[in-house]
């Protein structure tokens, strides 16, 4: 089981990489489908600062996409995450 996690979070990891940089270049429906799939493989882990960075990121993906409802929804589901992380000043 802990093989699983570990694999799991590198491969969040690497789909957080690769989000970034196709936000980066403007490919931003690519990019939000990586970061929905790090949420989905997160779900209810323990690794929250990931979970906090992906709606952060997700937060300026819908930012750049002129989508501010869900811009600001995202960027309070981090704040709140980071705040319980004691990781939000």
């Amino acid at each position: 089981m802990p093989e699983e996690k570990e694999r799991e979070k590198r491969i969040s990891q690497t789909l957080m990489q690769k989000g970034n940089l196709l936000k980066n270049i403007g490919e931003l429906k690519q990019a939000q489908k990586d970061y929905e799939e790090i949420l989905k493989i997160a779900g209810p882990s323990e690794d929250k600062r990931l979970i906090a960075e992906t709606y952060k990121d997700l937060g300026d993906l819908f930012r750049l996409k002129h989508d501010f409802q869900n811009g600001l929804a995202c960027l309070v589901k981090a704040r709140e995450i980071f705040q319980d992380l004691k990781d939000y000043e």
